[in-house]
Protein backbone atom coordinates (compact mmCIF):
# COMPACT_ATOMS: atom_id res chain seq x y z
CA UNK A 1 0.00 0.00 0.00
CA UNK A 2 1.22 3.47 -0.88
CA UNK A 3 0.45 6.10 1.75
CA UNK A 4 2.23 8.89 -0.06
CA UNK A 5 0.24 12.12 -0.20
CA UNK A 6 -0.27 13.32 -3.75
CA UNK A 7 1.15 16.70 -4.72
CA UNK A 8 -2.40 18.02 -5.22
CA UNK A 9 -3.47 17.05 -1.70
CA UNK A 10 -0.22 18.36 -0.23
CA UNK A 11 -0.71 21.73 -1.94
CA UNK A 12 -4.26 21.86 -0.59
CA UNK A 13 -3.03 20.97 2.90
CA UNK A 14 -0.39 23.72 2.82
CA UNK A 15 -2.94 26.28 1.60
CA UNK A 16 -5.29 25.35 4.42
CA UNK A 17 -2.50 25.43 7.03
CA UNK A 18 -1.28 28.83 5.87
CA UNK A 19 -4.81 30.25 5.90
CA UNK A 20 -5.49 29.01 9.42
CA UNK A 21 -2.14 30.23 10.77
CA UNK A 22 -2.04 33.51 8.89
CA UNK A 23 -5.69 34.58 8.86
CA UNK A 24 -7.94 32.67 11.25
CA UNK A 25 -5.73 32.38 14.33
CA UNK A 26 -4.76 36.08 14.38
CA UNK A 27 -8.42 37.01 13.96
CA UNK A 28 -9.43 34.80 16.87
CA UNK A 29 -6.61 36.18 19.04
CA UNK A 30 -7.71 39.80 18.57
CA UNK A 31 -10.34 40.78 21.16
CA UNK A 32 -11.54 43.67 19.00
CA UNK A 33 -12.94 41.23 16.43
CA UNK A 34 -15.61 39.98 18.82
CA UNK A 35 -19.06 41.49 19.25
CA UNK A 36 -20.98 41.89 22.53
CA UNK A 37 -21.99 38.20 22.44
CA UNK A 38 -18.39 36.99 22.00
CA UNK A 39 -18.93 36.08 18.36
CA UNK A 40 -16.68 37.25 15.57
CA UNK A 41 -18.29 40.35 14.10
CA UNK A 42 -20.38 39.50 11.00
CA UNK A 43 -18.40 41.71 8.62
CA UNK A 44 -15.09 40.12 9.63
CA UNK A 45 -16.57 36.65 9.53
CA UNK A 46 -17.89 37.24 6.02
CA UNK A 47 -14.45 38.50 4.95
CA UNK A 48 -12.85 35.26 6.21
CA UNK A 49 -15.47 33.19 4.42
CA UNK A 50 -14.83 35.08 1.19
CA UNK A 51 -11.06 34.48 1.49
CA UNK A 52 -11.64 30.77 2.14
CA UNK A 53 -13.89 30.54 -0.91
CA UNK A 54 -11.31 32.32 -3.05
CA UNK A 55 -8.62 29.87 -1.91
CA UNK A 56 -10.85 26.88 -2.61
CA UNK A 57 -10.93 25.70 1.00
CA UNK A 58 -14.56 26.58 1.78
CA UNK A 59 -16.82 23.55 2.41
CA UNK A 60 -14.21 20.85 1.68
CA UNK A 61 -16.82 18.13 2.21
CA UNK A 62 -18.84 19.37 -0.78
CA UNK A 63 -18.22 17.89 -4.21
CA UNK A 64 -16.45 20.00 -6.80
CA UNK A 65 -18.80 20.85 -9.66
Amino acid sequence: MNFTISSEIEAHRVTLRDFIQGEVMPLEADPSTYDAHENIAPDQLEAMRAKAKTLGIWAPQAPVV
